[in-house]
Formats: structure tokens, C-alpha cells, sequence
């Protein structure tokens, strides 16, 4: 009784918060000026929700523990079965009441008891006290993805790198709760499926029922072929499959109820059927994508200059995915000291395998700003900025590139640039075909076999181009990943 006491409170809580983060996130966008201070205090409010649902999870658990117990604990005991059946009718009225998804109570009858082995019986009954769990752990879940898909919404509109980072490390970790509590469904719902399912099959047999043994064994092969036409369709499918063969289990008892009889339960049962279709189990597949904030920043010179030996040049940072410029002010065989880049700002250096260190100045997405910077840093009295570039982590000297190209004096190559975009599957949605489309009128659109990547299923590609500069490919690239941050996007230089 403290237990269900405690749950109870949290529960009061739980709704409590919703309320709040609710009336915030209205706040929120009725008031542009002051979002920064309503988005911190709903990731506040979220965090505070997902600890109390982490202990309200904890304590239901614990609770279906000690029913479960005494259910299975009273099975061997000589308690009349009238006293048996009024003792789980109460408690059965009270499920009912939170989770009208309850079957009501088929497996206590004299029937059952008298034409099933002891085992048998005894795990039938040991079924029926799992489903409230079931129920218990589908609530958690549903509670876990609702906030799940709230957090897809605002990593979307994220556009600091901070609460991002918090957002996607919220969504790792109820992704991974949900992943535990579908497999309790799939482990707890399997054991109920199988002991129910075996004794009603027994029993039809047992009175010669083979038309409709035959009836339920091809409606069990259309719910086979439906799981599998539907697999990883759902965030988890011991979830999404868990409404299809609950009906399943629902009709078998209603024919069971019926030859035996029964006719309030039959109808108690025709009601379940009823509020589960009403019931919202539909959880498509949620996946975050890991968002890159590239930290992109205009050269300035600063008066005095930003740093000094209390603020020392950082170290520059490099992006595993995404592409950014930047201006490499020098090489040198040992640090150097901030006064000697005449106030640049920002800085950052990198100490290359070869031992030498390295300084860069600002950071640009496209090539022509970062050309535009190094004309101003020449202007101010930079002898030979070159311009570099990181894509997906990979270095590349521009700079020094062009020179070795003007080297080669007469030579007939020429470098152009195509765009290579993976999804995961085989076809690209209508809005990044639409972008490319306009922008890149004329340009060939073709998919061709491809590896699978690390992490994909599909084994397609689709490439755009080719494209004279890298500019005019970075321009389409970036209205790809506004379209869908999802995508692998890159831009391959070739050499004809």
C-alpha cells in the first residue's frame, strides 16, 4: 500500500510537470524576445519529468512484483475458488478502471481447472497475472516516445550547440530506456501469448473443435505475415506488433467464452475488443540524426587583441562530419606567442604529426568566403594566408593545391565536382528531388550501386553533377541538408 501511496504522488507529479512544460512552451512561442529563457527552463522541466518517470517506472515495477508473487504463491494453497475469484475480480475491477484494456478474468472457471494438467493451469493462471504489467510497461513507453518526439522538435529548431547537445543526450537515453522496457513486453507479453494460447488450443481440441482450431491457425499465419511485412516499421515492434496479437487473444477467449457459455464475459470481452482498436499503439520509427554545430566565424582584428598568456590561442577544433574553411596563417617549429598575428581573432592552432604547429584564423562554409578573408588578411599585411579546408574531418590545402595545378603549365586536366548523397535506402524524398531540381537545372540526377556504409542497409547512391567549382556544388549541398539533416552529403573532386 506505501508503494502504490508513492506511485500514486508521482503520478500527481508527473501530470503536474506536464502541465508547466506545456504552459511554457506556449510562452515560448508567443514570446520571441525571451526564448533563450523559457527553452532553458523547459529543458529543466523535461529533465525533472524524465526523473520522475524514471522513479515512477521503478516503483510500478516493484508493485507488479509483489501481485505477481502473490498470485503464483496462492495457486497451491487450498483457498476455495470462489474466494479465489472474488479476491481477483477486485483487483481485476480496479485494472479495469486505469487500463479498460484488461481482458476480464476468462481463466477462472471450473472448466479450466478440471480439463487442464495442474501445470498447465497453473501457468494459464500465471498468464492472466502478467497482463496488467504489460499494461504498466506500454504506459512507460508511450510516456518515454511522446517525449521523444517533442525532443525531435526542438533538436530541429536547436541552433546553439549547448542545449542541442543536451537535447540528443536526452533522446540517446530514453531511446535506450524504451529499448529495455520493449524488450520486458516482448519477454513478459511472449510468456502470456504462449500458456494462453497452448491451453485454449488445448481445449478446442479436447472438444473436437477442429474447424475452429483450423480458423485460429490460418488467423495466427496472417498475423505472421503481417509482423513480418511491418518489422522495423515501428520504434520497437514487441510495442507496435503487442495490439495485434492482444486482439488476437481476445477473439480466442470470446469463442472459448462462448462454447462455454459464458456470456458475461463473453460480452466483458467483446467490450476489450472494442477499447484496444480505440487505443493509440501507432509508434513509427523515431531516429534522431547527430547534428554538427560548425563553428563558423568571421576574421576580425581585434583592439587589444583577444589573446594574451592569461587567454592563451586554443586548440583548433576538427569536425568529424561537415565542412568548414579556414585561413593557415603560418607553420612553425614551435608555439608561438599571440602578439605576432597582429590581433587576428579567432585563432586556433594544431600540432601535425610532422611536430610542427600550425596556426588557423576564422572558419567559412563556402570556398568564396574563405577567398574573400584571405584577400583581407593580405591586405592587412598577411604575406601568404592559404586557404585550407576539413571535409568530414579530412585536411586539405587548397592553397597549395592551386599552386601545384598552376605548375603544371600546359597540362590538358581539369577538376570538376560532383555531389554524392546517401540516405539509408533507395529513394530520395520529393523535397531534396525539388532543390535539386531548381538549382541544379540540367545537372544529371542518376542512383547507382554503391557499398553499404557503416551504419546503412541500403546499397545505393545518388549522384548530382558534375559541377565546374566546388562553390557552385557547396551552395545545392547546403539546401540538401536544410531539406533533410538526415543525409550523407559530400562533394567528390575529380580529375578529367
Amino acid at each position: 500500500m506505501d508503494l502504490l501511496v508513492r506511485e500514486k504522488g508521482l503520478q500527481i507529479q508527473e501530470d503536474s510537470i506536464v502541465k508547466v512544460v506545456a504552459d511554457t512552451r506556449r510562452n515560448f512561442r508567443a514570446n520571441p524576445e525571451n526564448r533563450e529563457k523559457y527553452g532553458a527552463e523547459i529543458l529543466r522541466l523535461e529533465q525533472e519529468l524524465f526523473d520522475v518517470r524514471n522513479r515512477r517506472g521503478v516503483l510500478i515495477g516493484k508493485i507488479n512484483a509483489i501481485e505477481q508473487e502473490w498470485v503464483i504463491s496462492n495457486l497451491g494453497k487450498n483457498t476455495s475458488e470462489r474466494n479465489v475469484v472474488q479476491d481477483t475480480s477486485r483487483r481485476d475491477s480496479a485494472v479495469v478502471r486505469n487500463h479498460p484494456a484488461v481482458v476480464p478474468n476468462l481463466v477462472f472457471n471450473a472448466y479450466f481447472r478440471d480439463h487442464l494438467a495442474p501445470g498447465d493451469y497453473a501457468a494459464l493462471l500465471g498468464a492472466q497475472s502478467k497482463e496488467q504489467s504489460v499494461l504498466n510497461y506500454l504506459q512507460i513507453f508511450r510516456n518515454n516516445y511522446y517525449t521523444i518526439r517533442q525532443l525531435e522538435r526542438d533538436y530541429t529548431a536547436a541552433v546553439r550547440a549547448e542545449p542541442a547537445d543536451s537535447i540528443y543526450r536526452k533522446y540517446k537515453t530514453l531511446s535506450n530506456l524504451n529499448g529495455k522496457v520493449a524488450d520486458s513486453v516482448s519477454y513478459i507479453w511472449s510468456y502470456i501469448f504462449d500458456n494462453k494460447t497452448y491451453a485454449y488450443t488445448y481445449l478446442l481440441d479436447r472438444m473436437n473443435r477442429s474447424d475452429l482450431l483450423g480458423l485460429y491457425e490460418d488467423k495466427l499465419q496472417a498475423l505472421r505475415q503481417k509482423e513480418a511485412e511491418n518489422r522495423d516499421f515501428f520504434m520497437e515492434d514487441a510495442v507496435g506488433f503487442y495490439p495485434w496479437r492482444k486482439r488476437f487473444v481476445l477473439e480466442y477467449e470470446q469463442q472459448l467464452a462462448e462454447l462455454l457459455n459464458l456470456k458475461p464475459v463473453s460480452d466483458s470481452l467483446s467490450g476489450a475488443v472494442r477499447v484496444l482498436d480505440s487505443l493509440d499503439f501507432d509508434f513509427p520509427k523515431i531516429v534522431i540524426q547527430e547534428r554538427l554545430f560548425l563553428d563558423y566565424a568571421d576574421i576580425e582584428v581585434a583592439t587589444p587583441a583577444k589573446y594574451n598568456t592569461r587567454n592563451p590561442i586554443p586548440l583548433c577544433t576538427v569536425y568529424p562530419r561537415g565542412t568548414i574553411y579556414r585561413l593557415l596563417l603560418g607553420t612553425y617549429l614551435k608555439p608561438q606567442l599571440p602578439s605576432i598575428f597582429r590581433g587576428v581573432f579567432p585563432l586556433g592552432y594544431l600540432k601535425g604529426e610532422d611536430g610542427r604547429y600550425r596556426y588557423f584564423a576564422g572558419g567559412y562554409p563556402t570556398l568564396s568566403e574563405a577567398e574573400e578573408a584571405q584577400a583581407m588578411l593580405k591586405r592587412t599585411g598577411f604575406r601568404r594566408p592559404e586557404v585550407v579546408v576539413w571535409e568530414d574531418g579530412v585536411y586539405r590545402n587548397i592553397s597549395e593545391e592551386s599552386v601545384e595545378s598552376a605548375k603544371g603549365g600546359e597540362s590538358k586536366s581539369e577538376t570538376v565536382y560532383r555531389i554524392e548523397i546517401r540516405n539509408g535506402g533507395d529513394a530520395l524524398g520529393d523535397n531534396v528531388r525539388a532543390v535539386i531540381s531548381a538549382m541544379a537545372e540540367g545537372k544529371e540526377l542518376v542512383r547507382v550501386a554503391a557499398p553499404a556504409a557503416e551504419g546503412e542497409t541500403a546499397r545505393y547512391m545518388f549522384i548530382v553533377g558534375s559541377f565546374a567549382t566546388r562553390e557552385a556544388a557547396e551552395k545545392i549541398v547546403s539546401a540538401i541538408r536544410q531539406q533533410d539533416v538526415s543525409l550523407s552529403v559530400k562533394i567528390v573532386e575529380m580529375t578529367l
